[in-house]
């Protein structure tokens, strides 16, 4: 038969030619993704936003305050030992000292003790969000009301300090529980619960508790009756690593001797008087310490001092002896130089003495510092021997005379510059004078330094923007679908005749309809000048070079799965060539769920299932056309035996009249994969156009339905590729 011979012409083998191998990224493809997911990235990236925000209004706010101190340079009480330390290449700043002094545990404990920073006391909050919302309380005489009747948690201005607290050892850094009362009464509870003791505000309140004595002052309180403090004596260990972690001390410059101190807290006024304490305490044991070190060396020099006035007063006894029994007058210019040199000789050797004997006490004798003086001393050694070589040429008497001068004038001179010395550390004891001062007090921050709002709820969007991408690429990674027709033309072999774009206004019409419960809508009839109109016009050109010489007149239009819009194009593409002049017939040939008599609003019945069943002729199941459109055979009544009816001989005799008096017949079948009525229809006419629509078929159950297709010698012609840059969720094509 005609019918039979037509559908084995040029006939193509599925099979899957060898993709190109392209590094290149489709940014096409990427936009087109990016879009259709568009909604899930807002979604994620307003979630994180709303997170972001929520966190940044949770936490509790910090404050900083700050303090400059400046540490002048280590000065020796020699002179001198600054230049040596120099020389040997260290540095006589002494601010990395200081820093690590400030971090201590003898200071920062100091401050612990005097700040009572051991005892915390707290308002009891709802959890996760009550502290802020008290925070965002406006200040009021009175405490905030409870809200949903929560009395035990604070809501808004409490206030309890604690002056005292005495614990057992068991019950130190564990959280006891302070319940206020009525007129400042309040009642003690211990970890468990259990009650400990009662008491009032003012006045400290004791018992026995497991055979210690615990004892409480509560000086003062602000809370409704029925809230709860929280109250906890911590070690002074973990004081101070707390304050220790909250203090930054870093140095100003290079080399400046400026010392920035830092230290955040929720309470500015509270950080800045721990802050002040800080500095005060560091400054009182500066200055302790530089007169303990005052102490030290005037108790040194007083130890040299009696000797040197003795060796001085002896030296001026024998040079007044000599006098008396020579008669020498003077010295001459030559002695005189001689005698100058000698003294500043022995006066350079002296103070080093002592330097070595300062240094001695601090460091060992292999110390660079000691090293290096010795050496100094060596030298000056070596010039006195030379010098001393050269006084033998001198007169004996000269000489004796030069010789004792010397010695009164070197012990005269060495007594009197330590007698100064001591003197100046004298002053400097009585001063209580140290080499900190403090340069800028501290004062806390006006406004929180933590957390940043701003650069917190930025964060969270573009996190939220990256998750949402990443979602949507996940999304489309794990959606084996196919979302692209080159794809789909170059892996399946078969052309694409035409790529429909999502129609929002066929969605919108369709939706109208089934609220009025109106005939469905014609795309083409009611929104002409559509995209995806468009689109088919440009298949209907198509379909008119791919049919021209061939002599069916039969096209087939169906899909791998319902829900594809093979009706959708196949109403449209039937208005579309009537449109054009020619005399079109459209048989809905889906036995089973066909919905082609919804767009007319007519019954489905009688249609094609009575006329395969002999009840009925092609003349009582023919409609004709409503203007411009295609006449129509609908689906019928839904028979149990589709399949068998669809094998019969009356199929063939319909196409055959089909073809005698139309221009065009146009048939919509069911899907390839749901039964086997699609390849008995096809295997009656012409060319087959597959439907596809984009995020709703697998490649593979294409495949399989083109191989169902092919094992029963129907022609494929090509996809018409449906529904580009829609969502899988609008049913709006329905079938």
């Amino acid at each position: 038969m005609q019918q039979s011979e037509d559908h084995t012409e040029n006939q193509p083998t599925l099979s899957s030619p060898e993709l190109p191998q392209e590094d290149e990224i489709d940014l096409r493809d990427l936009l087109t993704v990016l879009w259709s997911g568009k909604w899930v990235i807002c979604g994620v990236a307003l979630l994180c936003l709303l997170l972001g925000i929520g966190y940044a209004i949770i936490q509790p706010p910090v404050y900083k305050a700050d303090a400059l101190i400046q540490a002048d340079k280590e000065r020796s009480p020699l002179t001198g030992l600054e230049e040596m330390r120099s020389a040997m290449g260290q540095s006589s700043s002494t601010v990395q000292p200081h820093i690590q002094l400030l971090k201590s545990r003898s200071v920062l404990g100091q401050v612990v003790d005097k700040q009572n920073l051991r005892i915390q006391a707290q308002p009891m909050y709802f959890p996760v969000f009550g502290e802020a919302l008290a925070r965002l309380t406006k200040p009021h005489p009175e405490p905030a009301a409870p809200l949903l009747g929560l009395e035990s948690y604070a809501w808004g201005g409490e206030r309890i300090q604690v002056e005292r607290l005495k614990l057992p050892s068991m019950l130190r850094g564990e959280p006891l529980f302070l319940r206020a009362g009525e007129e400042n009464s309040f009642v003690l509870k211990g970890p468990e619960g259990e009650p400990i003791l009662q008491g009032n505000t003012g006045r400290v309140e004791s018992t026995e508790y497991g055979g210690a004595e615990i004892a409480i002052f509560v000086s003062r309180f602000e809370a409704r009756p029925g809230t709860w403090f929280q109250v906890a004596k911590k070690s002074s260990l973990s004081c101070i690593e707390g304050l220790r972690s909250r203090l930054s001390v870093n140095e100003e410059g290079e080399d400046t001797g400026i010392i920035n101190l830092g230290l955040t807290g929720r309470e500015p006024s509270q950080a800045e008087t721990i802050l002040k304490t800080l500095t005060s305490v560091y400054l009182r044991q500066n200055v302790e310490q530089r007169t303990a070190q005052a102490e030290e060396r005037l108790k040194f020099l007083n130890q040299q001092l009696p000797q040197l006035q003795e060796e001085m007063e002896s030296a001026e006894e024998r040079l007044s002896e000599f006098q008396q029994k020579n008669t020498v007058i003077g010295l001459n210019e030559e002695a005189k130089s001689m005698l100058d040199r000698m003294v500043e000789l022995e006066n350079q050797l002296t103070r080093l003495g002592l330097k070595e004997s300062e240094l001695e006490r601090k460091y060992n004798s292999k110390h660079p510092m000691v090293q290096s003086l010795q050496d100094k001393k060596r030298q000056l050694q070596e010039q006195k021997t030379t010098l001393q070589s050269s006084m033998k040429r001198l007169p004996k008497t000269q000489r004796r005379l030069l010789e004792l001068k010397r010695k009164v004038k070197v012990h005269t001179d060495l007594y009197t510059s330590l007698l100064n010395k001591a003197q100046e550390i004298k002053l400097l004891k009585a001063g209580e004078l140290g080499d900190v001062r403090i340069v800028d007090s501290a004062v806390a921050s006006t406004s929180p330094v933590e957390p940043n709002r701003r650069m917190i709820a930025a964060l969270s969007l573009i996190l939220g923007l990256f998750l949402g991408t990443g979602a949507v690429f996940l999304r489309r990674a794990l959606n084996p679908t196919i979302h692209d027709p080159e794809g789909l033309e170059s892996r399946l072999g078969y052309p694409v005749y035409a790529v429909l774009p999502h129609s929002s206004q066929e969605s919108r019409l369709q939706r109208r309809a089934k609220r009025r419960k109106a005939p469905l809508p014609v795309l083409s009839m009611e929104a002409p000048n559509d995209s995806a109109v468009e689109s088919m016009r440009s298949l209907r050109t198509s379909l008119q070079f791919a049919l021209s010489g061939s002599e069916s007149k039969c096209l087939v239009f169906t899909g791998a799965s319902p829900s594809v819009g093979k009706t959708f194009v196949a109403i449209n593409m039937a208005h579309l060539l009537a449109q054009a002049g020619q005399k079109v017939l459209l048989v809905d040939c889906d036995m089973r769920k066909g919905t082609l008599h919804r767009y007319l609003g007519k019954d489905r019945s009688p249609g094609l299932s009575e006329y395969l069943a002999g009840s009925k002729e092609i003349q009582d199941i023919l409609h004709p056309a409503a203007g411009e459109g295609p006449e129509c055979i609908f689906s019928g009544t839904l028979p149990p035996n589709p399949a068998e009816l669809l094998m019969g001989q009356r199929l063939t005799d319909l196409l055959q009249w089909a073809r005698e008096r139309y221009d065009q017949v146009i048939l919509e079948t069911t899907p390839v994969m749901a039964a086997a009525d699609a390849s008995i229809v096809a295997a009656h006419a012409g060319p087959v156009f597959f439907v596809v629509r984009a995020g709703m078929n697998t490649e593979q159950e294409v495949g399989q339905s083109i191989k169902r297709l092919q094992q029963n010698r129907v022609r494929v012609a090509g996809f018409v590729f449906n529904d580009l840059g829609g969502r899988q969720s609008d049913k709006s094509y329905t079938s």
